[in-house]
């Protein structure tokens, strides 16, 4: 019975991390778009580091005479770590796609189902795409000022 309440709540806090995320990415304005870029940033490094770290200290606690307790609490903490991220890198490039004109849907169904490359690859193409648009708005906006002051 504990072991289904367990699972129980491990279910409605990932489903409560998913939700969190979806909220926090879209709570700016429809237009911005640094701010689901930020989201992206930190959700596809912070994913990247704490799968590293879970793989890395594994043989390190395999190495050393640690009890059984530490190493599973630490791993387990990193892969909390790792889907929380996730989520949020998810969420943002359904946000920025949405955004930038394109089908959400794709780009978090191709990512996903390509997962290993296409996670690598989303990021890149995303996060390229959304910073030459940043970029021509700043110049853009820059040019209307000095043509005003003018």
């Amino acid at each position: 019975m504990s072991n289904s309440l367990v699972q129980l709540a491990l279910l409605l806090i990932a489903i409560g991390v998913l939700a969190l995320s979806i909220r926090v990415v879209r709570s700016s304005a429809t237009d911005d778009l640094a701010r689901p870029l930020r989201f992206l940033d930190w959700g596809f490094w912070g994913c990247n580091l704490s799968f590293v770290l879970a793989i890395g200290v594994d043989p390190l606690f395999a190495a050393s005479d640690a009890g059984a307790f530490l190493p599973s609490v630490v791993i387990n903490v990193l892969l909390a770590a790792f889907y929380v991220f996730a989520c949020f890198y998810w969420t943002a490039l359904g946000v920025l796609a949405h955004r930038t004109g394109r089908s959400w849907v794709i780009w978090v169904v191709a990512g996903l189902a390509t997962l290993a490359l296409g996670f690598i690859a989303s990021y890149i193409l995303m996060a390229s795409r959304v910073r030459k648009k940043l970029t021509a708005a700043a110049h853009d906006k820059r040019s209307r000022s000095s043509r005003d002051s003018a």
